[in-house]
């Protein structure tokens, strides 16, 4: 079953950062669809969390040198 997920992050400041968290979700396993709003500092990531949970994007996102902004 695809879950739809809405993590906050902070630290993007351009579309470059934008870029590399999108390259790095693409590539995981698990993930179906990203979306990344600059603007909001949101990404709506579609996954299977039987193959990546929560805490595993959380990981990959603060991996890739992004903070996670909870709410």
């Amino acid at each position: 079953m695809i879950q739809t997920t809405l993590i906050k992050i902070g630290g993007m400041t351009c579309m470059g950062c934008v870029k590399s968290i999108q390259t790095i979700l693409d590539g995981t396993s698990g993930i179906n669809q990203v979306e990344i709003s600059l603007d909001q500092a949101l990404a709506t990531i579609q996954h299977d969390p039987a193959i990546v949970d929560v805490d595993q994007l959380k990981a990959i996102i603060e991996d890739t040198g992004f903070e996670i902004i909870n709410e």
